[in-house]
């Protein structure tokens, strides 16, 4: 089970900024596609701020790895430093 993301923790960006930020660029839609319905029983995490669908690189990141087959140790490692880089260490 993964760590919930919370807002105060990470930096948000809208599905279009991170659309814009990751490369190679996927379409918005193909975004909001792995949001809602996901790919290969892996889902992008998102929440809403002000009406607007919005993630993180972080999230973007987990997302990604699990994609790729990373075992959970890799996805919890990269939470670990997510923590460390929170607390200033």
């Amino acid at each position: 089970m993964q760590k919930p993301l919370t807002v105060v923790e990470e930096q948000s960006l809208t599905i279009v900024e991170l659309a814009k930020t990751i490369t190679p660029r996927p379409h918005v839609n193909t975004l909001r596609r792995w949001a809602t319905r996901g790919i290969r029983g892996a889902r992008l995490r998102t929440w809403l701020v002000g009406g607007r669908r919005c993630s993180s690189l972080r999230a973007w990141e987990e997302f990604s790895a699990c994609l790729n087959g990373a075992p959970a140790s890799a996805v919890a490692h990269l939470e670990a430093e997510a923590e460390l880089d929170r607390l200033g260490v």
